[in-house]
C-alpha cells in the first residue's frame, strides 16, 4: 500500500474514483473536478494546481482526496487573509500552500474518499501522513482541509491539524407536509412577511420552473450564464467559473443537477442553479437580468424550500454565510475547518488565536439561535 499524487484528475478512471464516494456528495464527483480542470477555471496559471493524493494497492484504488497547491487564497470561503498578511509582515513566504477542498465550493462534504470495506482510518492516516511529506518537499507554508465531514475532523487533528470552527445556515425538514404547514411554525410577523414577499410575485407574467437534469437545455445554460455574470458584476466579484464548466456538468452529471428558471412574458430573465446529494439541496448560483423585489429570496429560497419538501430532501445549503437567511427559516449550523502551519512560531500564534476565535462563533451562534423566527415550543 502507499500514496502517490497526480497533477490531473484525468490521470484516473472516472469508474474507479467514483467508487470511492459513499455521501453522494455531487462536488467529490470525477465529472464535476474534471470539469473544473477542463475549463481551465482551475489551472496553475489562476493559483490551483491539482495535486491529488491515491491511496493504492497493487494497482487498485482504495483511498484518494482532492487536493491542489495553491498561489493565493481566493475562492476558498474559509479565510485566512490575517495570516498570510502577517507572514508578510514578518518577511514569510505564505504561498504556495497547500488546500484540501472542492475549488469555489463552500459545501461540507467527505473529502478522503475510502473504498467500502478498506480500513477507513488507516487510509486517512496514510493520505494525511502523505500530504504532509509533500509539504515538506514542496516547501509549502501550511496545509488546510476546509468543509470537513464530522466524521473527517479526528483524522486531521490526530495528525498536528487544529481545528477551526465558522458557520453558514442551512434549512432542516421537519417532515413538513407543504411550505404552508412550515410557515405554520413562524410566529406571526415573520409569517406574515413571507406571505407578503411571495404574495408580491404572484402575476401570470410570472413563472417559475423546475428544470431537472437533461430538461436543462443548452440556451437555458447560456442564459443561466448571462445571469451568472450579472451578479458577479453587481458585486465586484470574480468570475471564478465560465460557460464551458456550466456545460460540461450539463453534460458530463445532470442526474444531481436542478435549474429553477424564472419567466417573464415567456422570457427568462433570470435562474438558480442547484445540486443535490440524497439528503441535501445546495444552493450555489443565482443572477437574472431584472431585478424585481423579492425575486432573489422567492427564487433561492422559498422555490428551494418548497422543492425539499415535496421530494422529502431533508436538508437545504444555501451558500456562505449570510444572516438574511435566518428570518427565512435557514438556522445557523457550525462548518469546521483543519489547518496545519510549517512555522511552529505562527503556528502556535495562530491556534491561540483559533481558540479565542471559536469562543466568539459559539457565543455569536447563541446569540443567532435567540433570533430564530420559528415560534417558542418549551
Amino acid at each position: 500500500m502507499g500514496c502517490e499524487c497526480i497533477t490531473s484528475i484525468s490521470e484516473v478512471s472516472r469508474q474507479d474514483w467514483n467508487a470511492l464516494i459513499r455521501d453522494h456528495s455531487p462536488f467529490t464527483r470525477h465529472e464535476f473536478l474534471a470539469a473544473l480542470e477542463l475549463s481551465n477555471s482551475v489551472n496553475p496559471d489562476n493559483g490551483w494546481l491539482p495535486h491529488h493524493v491515491l491511496y493504492m494497492e497493487s494497482n487498485e484504488l482504495l483511498a484518494a482526496m482532492p487536493f491542489y497547491i495553491k498561489g493565493h487564497s481566493y475562492g476558498e470561503y474559509i479565510f485566512d487573509w490575517a495570516w498570510a498578511d502577517a507572514y508578510h509582515r514578518h518577511g514569510y513566504d505564505y504561498y504556495p500552500k497547500g488546500v484540501c477542498a472542492i475549488p469555489y465550493t463552500p459545501a461540507s462534504a467527505t473529502k478522503i474518499l475510502v473504498k467500502a470495506g478498506v480500513q477507513t482510518d488507516k487510509a486517512q492516516a496514510a493520505i494525511i501522513k502523505h500530504v504532509l511529506k509533500k509539504a515538506d518537499e514542496l516547501e509549502l507554508s501550511s496545509v488546510h482541509s476546509l468543509f470537513l465531514a464530522q466524521t473527517e475532523l479526528t483524522a486531521w487533528t490526530a495528525q498536528q491539524f487544529t481545528s477551526r470552527s465558522s458557520y453558514q445556515f442551512h434549512w432542516n425538514n421537519d417532515n413538513y407536509s407543504s411550505f404552508d404547514d412550515y410557515l405554520g411554525k413562524f410566529t406571526s410577523s415573520k409569517r406574515k412577511k413571507i406571505r407578503q414577499q411571495r404574495k408580491s410575485l404572484k402575476s401570470d407574467d410570472i413563472e417559475f420552473k423546475v428544470l431537472k437534469g437533461a430538461e436543462i437545455s443548452e440556451q437555458n445554460w447560456r442564459d443561466f450564464y448571462r445571469f451568472y455574470k450579472n451578479t458577479i458584476r453587481l458585486h465586484g466579484a470574480m468570475a471564478y467559473l465560465n460557460l464551458d464548466f456550466f456545460l460540461s456538468i450539463g453534460r458530463s452529471m445532470p442526474d444531481q443537477i436542478m435549474l429553477i428558471a424564472v419567466y417573464l412574458n415567456q422570457r427568462n430573465i433570470a435562474s438558480a442553479l442547484f445540486f443535490e446529494s440524497h439528503s441535501t439541496l445546495f444552493g450555489r448560483y443565482w443572477g437574472c437580468d431584472i431585478e424585481i423585489n423579492n425575486l432573489h429570496f422567492e427564487t433561492c429560497y422559498y422555490q428551494a424550500i418548497d422543492y425539499c419538501i415535496k421530494n422529502r430532501i431533508q436538508y437545504f445549503e444555501a451558500g456562505a454565510q449570510g444572516e438574511h437567511k435566518l428570518s427565512r427559516g435557514l438556522l445557523p449550523v457550525k462548518i469546521l475547518s483543519a489547518h496545519w502551519l510549517n512555522h511552529p512560531q505562527f503556528y502556535q500564534a495562530i491556534k491561540d488565536h483559533i481558540e479565542i476565535e471559536g469562543d466568539h462563533v459559539e457565543h455569536y451562534l447563541q446569540q443567532l439561535q435567540q433570533h430564530s423566527p420559528f415560534k417558542d415550543t418549551s
